[in-house]
């Protein structure tokens, strides 16, 4: 049956650019055509419990070890558990078995949004989840009721997340989820000023015309006002402004850096808020 969902997902996924049986088991489109990107109205859409789920049907339900993963309830000891068990199995009978699972994710994923959805548009892909743009089918073909009937037949459950807003710049994603924020990527760790003021101001809010506004932001990454911060001593402010909450400093070549005094106050704007000013503004245009 494997083998026939495998032959299924090659059909449902053929004009899919990613669809090979392996990896890379990562995709960001900005990435691929080395571009910031923004655009809206799209779904993320994740598996729950992916490898619990995957093992289950791919050793069997009755096999000691899949036992065993249901038997731990917390999530991060039944992944590490996981981890650790198919790595030392792999020594053994020098198989992948992680990457078997990886791939699996990807077939179940890929698998399902092609079964439901035309004109598909991968934005950002990763082992069990996947952000796309598309449109619902009105009718599925034979060979997605076949598909969809596996996934049903082994409770594999996804999770759909609407994304109003996405931008995607310096290896950096920002998603707008229904008015809340959600990073990931380098920037992840952004100064509070930025996750807490600017980004809902710009991209949740829109208001990347009012004038004030910006004038503030570019006086807070403004030479001046960084010395005067700095010499003062007024640490609450510079790590208000300036520090990310990892404990690093951004330098003038987009590095991060825990030395203060390499921080580089303009590339706050360089690399972060101005990219997000022109994407926005394009968009809109």
């Amino acid at each position: 049956m494997l083998s026939e969902i495998i032959s299924i997902y090659s059909q449902l996924t053929k004009y899919c650019k990613i669809n090979n049986l392996g990896p890379p088991f990562t995709y960001y489109e900005a990435d691929e055509i080395k571009s910031n990107i923004y655009t809206t109205d799209l779904m993320e859409l994740d598996i729950t419990s992916a490898f619990p789920t995957i093992c289950k049907f791919y050793f069997g339900e009755d096999h000691p070890f899949v036992k065993n993963i249901f038997n731990i309830t917390e999530k991060i000891k039944r992944n590490i558990y996981i981890s650790t068990t198919l790595t030392e199995q792999s020594k053994r009978d020098n198989k992948n078995h992680l990457q078997e699972l990886n791939l699996w994710c990807k077939i179940l994923i890929l698998g399902y949004i092609y079964s439901w959805y035309d004109d598909i548009a991968i934005i950002e892909y990763k082992k069990d989840g996947l952000l796309f743009k598309g449109n619902q089918k009105t009718k599925i073909s034979s060979i997605s009721e076949v598909f969809n009937s596996f996934i049903e037949r082994q409770d594999v459950v996804f999770h759909k997340t609407l994304v109003s807003g996405y931008m995607r710049i310096n290896k950096t994603s920002f998603f707008n989820i229904g008015g809340n924020l959600k990073i990931k990527g380098l920037y992840k760790t952004a100064p509070e000023y930025i996750i807490d003021h600017v980004l809902p101001l710009l991209f949740i809010n829109g208001k990347i015309y009012d004038h004030k506004a910006l004038y503030e932001i570019k006086e807070k990454y403004s030479y001046a006002y960084s010395q005067i911060l700095i010499k003062s001593g007024l640490v609450e402010l510079v790590n208000k402004y300036y520090k990310f909450s990892n404990g690093m400093f951004l330098t003038h070549n987009d590095k991060l850096t825990n030395n203060i005094n390499q921080l580089h106050c303009q590339a706050y704007l360089t690399y972060i808020i101005y990219p997000i000013l022109s994407l926005l503004r394009l968009k809109i245009k």
